[in-house]
């Protein structure tokens, strides 16, 4: 014979056994709260490594576009011009610092290598470097 202590024990294990079909646990919850935070941090990072790298390639970008500049300059000059004279030159403007060597290879022609740094940057490496040949003009070469 079931006394009322027994029904209403059934009663509750049964309620009990319906409410944890219907719902999450705490532990679920939190599970699922760590793999998404996990996930935002790791597109977080992604997203702050595609921005650095963005940079280095545009300071790069600026780099190659101040070294060819500076060598047409240089070779606009005339062959006797002070730049030009053979020995190191340097020029620091606001973020790069450009250095360039010359040396006579013989009375019509001239090496000149240049370099170019970031000057903001933690290395003081070299990341760019050219070498080109001025020639004297044949105007310049009637002119002596």
């Amino acid at each position: 014979m079931l006394n009322t202590t027994h029904i209403l024990l059934l009663v509750s294990i049964k309620i009990n056994k319906n409410n944890h079909e219907k719902g999450l646990t705490l532990i679920e919850v939190m599970v699922s709260l760590a793999m998404v935070t996990f996930i935002i941090l790791l597109g977080s990072r992604v997203s702050v490594n595609a921005v650095d790298d963005n940079k280095k390639s545009y300071i790069r970008m600026l780099m190659v576009q101040e070294i060819l500049s500076q060598e047409n300059r240089l070779t606009a000059l005339p062959f006797d011009s002070p730049e030009i004279t053979d020995g190191y030159h340097s020029i620091h403007k606001d973020i790069f610092d450009l250095a360039w060597t010359v040396k006579g290879t013989g009375e019509t022609l001239k090496r000149i290598d240049l370099a170019i740094s970031y000057r903001k940057s933690t290395k003081k490496s070299c990341i760019y470097i050219s070498r080109i040949i001025h020639k004297k003009t044949q105007k310049e070469a009637k002119n002596d």
